[in-house]
């Protein structure tokens, strides 16, 4: 079974090649961060329960934007150790497995939602202030068909 050191090498040199200096730096960080973290040292030891444990003391310690970065940073690692490496655990992603932090300031607005705001209004506001939910929602990449 391949070594996350060897692993972690391996990615690095291709994202050292591949990526701005900026966003190598990213990618080792979070190699370091979660080798430090969970004393890992095969990724066959890592399941989803480990990296949701991980991932959540980034977003404690750090912020949602770094473990959602370092959610991605090391998915897409493990893509590449699949890829290339041929004893690499052929199993579904664990970084994958683990839902992005959500941003607390983006509003959980359904078409439900929107509709019934729409339709509280008296028939002389509709029109108006339909148009303002309606673009609000658009603007905010919500599907606002049927309205």
């Amino acid at each position: 079974m391949i070594k996350i050191l060897k692993w972690a090498n391996g990615y690095l040199d291709f994202a050292k090649a591949e990526y701005a200096e900026k966003t190598f730096r990213e990618k080792r960080n979070s190699f370091k961060r979660f080798i430090n973290d969970t004393k890992v040292d095969e990724p066959g030891m890592i399941t989803p329960e480990v990296a949701v444990y991980f991932l959540s003391g980034q977003f404690e310690k750090r912020s949602r934007y770094s473990a959602n970065k370092t959610r991605s940073n090391l998915a897409m690692a493990w893509d590449w150790g699949q890829e290339y490496f041929d004893d690499f655990p052929q199993t579904a992603n664990p970084f994958r497995a683990v839902d992005k932090f959500p941003d607390p300031k983006q509003l959980s607005v359904t078409q439900e939602d929107i509709r019934q705001a729409v339709e509280s209004l008296s028939r002389r506001n509709r029109i108006k202030e339909g148009n303002i939910i309606f673009l609000s929602a658009r603007d905010y990449n919500w599907q606002a068909k049927n309205l």
